[in-house]
């Protein structure tokens, strides 16, 4: 029963995530590879982690701040902006995590491109259930980005209060954390290739 201009708030927001959480963070490492840059600041005493890091910290931080400006334009940041901001720190915490994993994975701005472009789909699909509510909801729980977009959708949109999504944002830690892993062994093997070539 809610307004189509309300129920393309989270395809919005999705899109603020996206572009500063996961494309930011990654194109900006494979830059970095492209250019040599990376190969120069690991010759110094700076770590293959510390680079990431900054990287994963710039996305979240410019994440957080494009996707509150995005509801804060559309009217949406509800009565509790305080736990609006709670819920889009995690957000942008899991898309910038995702960028680095994009960005360890890519050899160069093509594979990057492609990688995105390939996975947009997996990334998008939770957003699509909010323009067609009619659709199976349990659905867009197979997909990562429903474990951030529905928090936001429930404490921004809704009026509900952050305790009400606590479930959400648990799981949507977990699979920020569970990206870290995968990211260090890349990382790894990516800075030993680069050390060989």
């Amino acid at each position: 029963g809610l307004p189509i201009s309300v129920r393309l708030v989270p395809v919005i927001v999705f899109y603020a995530l996206v572009m500063a959480g996961v494309f930011v963070p990654g194109s900006s490492l494979v830059e970095e590879k492209e250019k040599g840059t990376l190969m120069a600041l690991l010759v110094t005493p700076t770590r293959v982690s510390e680079i990431l890091v900054s990287k994963w910290a710039f996305g979240l931080a410019l994440a957080t701040v494009m996707s509150g400006v995005t509801l804060a334009l559309n009217g949406a940041l509800g009565s509790r902006p305080f736990e609006v901001l709670a819920v889009l720190v995690v957000a942008a915490a899991m898309t910038s995590m995702i960028g680095l994993l994009v960005g360890v994975v890519s050899k160069d701005s093509t594979m990057l491109f492609g990688l995105i472009k390939g996975t947009g789909f997996i990334l998008f699909m939770p957003a699509l259930f909010y323009l067609f509510p009619d659709w199976p909801q349990w659905i867009a729980k197979l997909f990562p980005l429903y474990w951030v977009i529905e928090p936001i959708w429930q404490v921004s949109v809704m009026g509900e209060r952050i305790s009400t999504v606590w479930l959400e944002l648990v799981v949507a830690v977990a699979i920020t954390l569970a990206m870290l892993p995968p990211i260090i062994l890349l990382a790894r093997r990516m800075q030993n290739r680069m050390a060989a070539g």
